[in-house]
């Protein structure tokens, strides 16, 4: 896979100056991981799966890039490292972060190992996820559900308030 790949991105952050860690990931992605080539509006939504008194912040953004699935996931662990997110390995409890990066789709890929799942196995439970996706493109088929985003927003069961901030 030395030619270049479409890869999709979820970026989220719940814990201050939000943005500015949406900013800098960005910032990092286009510098090792890929180039930039569209991205969502920004979004606020409640924390999903555990309590929170911070909102997320969540943009989708999209890069080509030629490194591998596994390559560009390790990427993206370092630079949530490098931005300051702590991940307990013995706990799998979700908690606030600084900055959460996921790999949504590869390609049209699918993925299934111990450290990688594409498309991300959750993506179609998700407002805070299609929500933006949405902005990003309709048309991206999802390559298990054989369903389009709209489609996947049309039937999520997750009723959370999304709005937009920016």
């Amino acid at each position: 896979m030395t030619e270049s790949n479409k890869a999709i991105l979820l970026l989220g952050s719940n814990i201050e100056p939000r943005l500015e860690f949406l900013k800098e990931a960005m910032n990092q992605i286009s510098m090792v991981a890929g180039e930039i080539i569209d991205s969502s509006k920004i979004y606020e939504s409640d924390a999903l799966g555990f309590d929170s008194d911070q909102r997320f912040l969540n943009q989708v953004i999209e890069i080509n890039t030629k490194h591998r699935p596994k390559e560009l996931l390790d990427h993206c662990m370092i630079i949530e490292n490098k931005i300051g997110r702590i991940r307990d390995p013995e706990n799998k409890v979700m908690s606030s972060r600084k900055i959460d990066i996921d790999i949504l789709y590869f390609n049209d890929l699918i993925i299934e190992t111990e450290d990688l799942v594409i498309p991300h196995p959750r993506l179609h439970e998700r407002m805070f996820t299609l929500v933006p996706l949405e902005d990003l493109s309709t048309n991206i088929i999802h390559p298990i559900l054989k369903v389009s985003n709209s489609e996947l927003l049309k039937k999520c069961g997750d009723k959370s308030e999304v709005r937009i901030t920016r």
